[in-house]
């Protein structure tokens, strides 16, 4: 069996990064993970927006853009390698102990995180158990991703 999961580029991040902690060895299910950056729009099953923190710099800080990527994955690397600065949720920016934040919270940013079920499938076992599991780890990173602590710990 095959869960699916479907996450943008950090979240996908987060949870390869701790993938011990969504799938357990004696599962008897494998994980597909999808990654994009358009926010799903659930209605009509359809991808309604470009994520807003890759928007941001084109509408307030268009004339300091000297490079540009198509996969946000490479926005570090460019900050570190001298090209300026960046747009990164907190919870990537913070743990990267070569970058620094650069003023404040981008409030107009913030936005919730959901965890989103097919409804004929959401009372599978295995689809129940991962989502509970991804749902243990993002509670367990609240802080980090509300911009209050800078380690994993």
């Amino acid at each position: 069996m095959t869960v699916k999961i479907a996450a943008g580029t950090w979240v996908a991040w987060l949870l390869t990064e701790n993938f011990s902690a969504i799938r357990m060895p004696a599962d008897d299910f494998n994980i597909a993970l999808t990654i994009g950056e358009t926010r799903a729009n659930l209605a009509y099953r359809e991808s309604d927006a470009i994520s807003a923190y890759l928007r941001w710099p084109y509408r307030h800080a268009s004339e300091s853009i000297v490079a540009t990527v198509n996969r946000p994955r490479s926005l570090p690397d460019l900050v570190r390698a001298g090209a300026g600065k960046a747009v990164l949720p907190c919870f990537v920016g913070d743990l990267d102990t070569d970058l620094q934040r650069h003023g404040g919270e981008l409030t107009e940013l913030r936005h919730g995180q959901w965890i989103v079920m097919n409804n004929e499938d959401r009372h599978r076992p295995e689809i129940r158990t991962v989502a509970d599991r991804i749902t243990k780890l993002l509670k367990s990173y609240s802080d980090l991703f509300a911009g209050k602590r800078a380690t994993r710990s």
